[in-house]
């Protein structure tokens, strides 16, 4: 159980794509507690996960290392979903950025555990 005297930062993390699942793995070997809320968006419809992690803000750098490790955005070639004419043969592709994270920092003033 954390001591919940040492959680001053709540830590919103927002990673697509197949790369939550091995940030979530790291999390829990390297001793942090998270939530996750899983949702999906955006045009490309990609699965998300948002994760939220309480934790004491002398931890904050060695997380944010671990997620820089394993959500890395890359590159990858995706179908435009746009109304092509009968009997089109080759559907239009698009270069767009997937995976990666989104990071957000909240400072806790209270934080209680039931």
């Amino acid at each position: 159980m954390t001591d919940p005297k040492a959680i001053d930062q709540l830590v919103i993390i927002v990673a697509s794509g197949y790369q939550p699942s091995q940030l979530q793995e790291c999390l829990i070997r390297e001793g942090f507690t998270f939530t996750e809320m899983e949702s999906s968006s955006g045009l490309l419809q990609e699965p998300r996960v948002c994760l939220l992690v309480g934790l004491n803000h002398d931890r904050l750098s060695s997380l944010l290392e671990m997620i820089r490790k394993t959500c890395k955005p890359i590159q990858q070639y995706v179908p435009i979903r746009v109304g092509l004419p009968e009997g089109y043969a080759q559907v239009p592709m698009i270069e767009v950025q997937v995976g990666g994270a989104t990071v957000y920092l909240l400072n806790i003033e209270r934080f209680e555990q039931f």
